[in-house]
């Protein structure tokens, strides 16, 4: 093994470590918490105000807009998080963290 593939199994290693270790601070502090159900009664009444609500005429066209922007969003959200500007404590599921 060269020097790389060393360097790179022991961050692996850590990497499965933490996400262990993650794991177990989510199932202990966040699942099933109060910000947890809120998290996840805002999620799905969200899709079903929007299926209630949304324009049927429009609906590619919006579907189209909030793909473009959900996209943007999630790329600006892992950058910031993963540079530590921002953090969730709460997440609905423990592997919904940036890589």
């Amino acid at each position: 093994m060269n020097n790389t593939e060393i360097l790179f199994k022991e961050v692996q290693d850590k990497r499965i470590k933490f996400l262990e270790s993650y794991h177990k601070f989510w199932l202990e502090n966040a699942f099933l918490s109060w910000q947890w159900w809120m998290l996840l009664i805002t999620t799905i009444l969200i899709w079903i105000l929007w299926i209630k609500l949304v324009d049927k005429k429009r609906v590619h066209l919006l579907l189209n807009f909030g793909l473009i922007f959900g996209i943007l969003s999630v790329i600006l959200d892992v950058i910031g998080t993963n540079h530590g500007a921002w953090a969730y404590p709460i997440h609905l599921y423990w592997a919904f963290i940036p890589p």
